[in-house]
């Protein structure tokens, strides 16, 4: 079989747990920014809030530091997808559009505040690392710049995501697992689709942000390369792959667990009430009640004659979970 060697990809549990904890830590970061924000806005110190935010952030380039090469860049991934697949659940398309433009503002000002710029225009993430590489004479942001540069980059990013709706409601669909082989490449064929619109808006994203660090005073990669860009859209690709792989995932498991429940859920609703003959949900593809086609129903106020049902053997009666009606398939 052969021995796995050293790779990027070769430290699995780290890559995901790292992607994990940058999540979780992302969607902290953004409550402890908001709670910050109103302690100033009414007066208040904030050291506890600060230094939580600190930790947070320490936290996360720890745990990045440990990676290697794409390490990183997957890691980035999969905290991307979980954030993006859970803001979606719990809020839809401006939920998450508004949560990942909240963690992309926080991020950018942690950033922005940290990051030293030198004579040359070289920019290090903190004063540490310019010292480490034998810098002394630098420059921090003022309050004023990095507002700008936080305000450009969130106000792009949310523009890329507005755009990328699309994919992610394709994606967000999920793989309808045991509803059949056509209904499975049916799911894989869309979320690839969305896919190919999520890499278009995360690749435009990219450019416009890259830009901003390009061209303006307080940009923080005044001197990149065009080798730095081609890295950069090589980098969001990747990332942009794995991330729409963990949303795709994490949609496709809770889709088909309330297809499960809701499915028996159902099932157990028309097994145990009794329906009158009226009442009874069973209709074809062209939403035409089962019974009016010639199948004698029971009397009013008592329960179906199931058996009726089942004398025509090309038909199956099922439960959708989207609907919640019982058809008839042919």
């Amino acid at each position: 079989v052969g021995s796995i060697t050293a790779s990027d990809y070769t430290n699995y549990l780290q890559v995901i747990k790292t992607g994990v904890n940058t999540a979780a830590a992302d969607i902290t970061g953004v409550a402890v920014r908001g709670l910050q924000v109103f302690g100033k806005t009414i007066g208040a110190d904030t050291p506890t809030l600060d230094n939580i935010q600190k930790l947070l952030t320490e936290g996360k380039d720890t745990q990045m530091s440990k990676l290697v090469g794409n390490e990183k860049v997957v890691a980035g991934g999969i905290a991307s997808g979980i954030e993006s697949a859970m803001s979606w659940f719990v809020g839809g398309p401006i939920g998450s559009i508004a949560s990942l433009g909240a963690v992309a503002a926080n991020n950018a000002w942690i950033e922005g505040s940290n990051a030293v710029i030198d004579n040359s225009g070289n920019s290090y993430a903190s004063a540490a690392e310019a010292k480490a590489n034998g810098v002394f004479t630098y420059r921090n942001l003022t309050t004023e710049e990095n507002a700008m540069r936080t305000a450009l980059m969130t106000s792009l990013e949310i523009a890329g995501e507005s755009v990328g709706v699309p994919g992610m409601s394709k994606i967000m669909k999920g793989v309808p697992i045991g509803q059949g082989v056509d209904a499975v490449i049916a799911g894989i064929k869309r979320t690839a689709l969305g896919l190919g619109n999520e890499q278009l808006s995360e690749l435009a994203t990219t450019t416009a942000q890259m830009a901003v660090d390009k061209f303006t005073s307080f940009g923080l990669n005044q001197n990149a390369t065009w080798s730095d860009y081609a890295k950069a859209l090589q980098d969001t690709a990747l990332a942009t792959t794995v991330a729409v792989g963990t949303s795709g995932s994490i949609s496709t498991a809770l889709n088909n667990m309330r297809t499960a429940v809701t499915t028996v859920r159902d099932e157990n609703s028309i097994t145990a009430t009794p329906l009158a003959y009226n009442s009874v949900v069973a209709k074809d593809a062209n939403g035409q009640n089962v019974f009016a086609r010639g199948i004698p129903g029971p009397a009013h106020g008592s329960r179906p004659d199931r058996s009726r049902i089942a004398e025509r053997p090309s038909q199956q009666r099922r439960c959708t979970a989207i609907t919640v009606n019982c058809i008839v398939e042919r």
